[in-house]
């Protein structure tokens, strides 16, 4: 089978699979859903569940750049809302746990020479936060 670079697997994934709306819009749509029913059901987010989502989305889809930014971004506002108060969404520990295990050393989860500029930004941004929280930045 032919190699191809990754955007012109975005481009063949956006044309294949779009019907009414495009691919990236439908992700966009079950990570916005995902976000609702936690809220509305009155649940929280878990690590596992977050990992699960990481690796469909990046792990095994690692050649669909678009929808890495797409994940990145939505996961950036997560953890945004997540740090900023006492959030109905997901326990901020269960949150560090996640970017614990998913930007570790194993590069099953994240290959940091491909990491793109939301990737990277999600990454810096949830460290901040973080540290800051712990009271760790001056």
């Amino acid at each position: 089978m032919e190699q191809k670079d990754s955007s012109e697997l975005d481009k063949m994934t956006e044309k294949e699979l779009s019907g009414l709306f495009k691919h990236s819009a439908h992700l966009q749509e079950r990570l916005d859903f995902i976000k609702y029913a936690v809220v509305v059901s009155k649940t929280r987010l878990n690590q596992g569940q977050l990992v699960k989502l990481w690796k469909i989305v990046i792990t095994d889809n690692s050649y669909l750049e678009k929808d890495h930014k797409i994940f990145y971004t939505w996961l950036s506002q997560l953890s945004k809302q997540i740090t900023d108060k006492e959030s109905e969404l997901m326990d901020s520990d269960e949150l560090r746990m996640f970017f614990r295990e998913v930007c570790s050393d194993d590069k099953s989860y994240m290959n940091y020479e491909k990491l793109s500029r939301e990737g990277y930004e999600c990454v810096l941004g949830f460290f901040l936060r973080s540290n800051k929280e712990s009271r760790r930045l001056i």
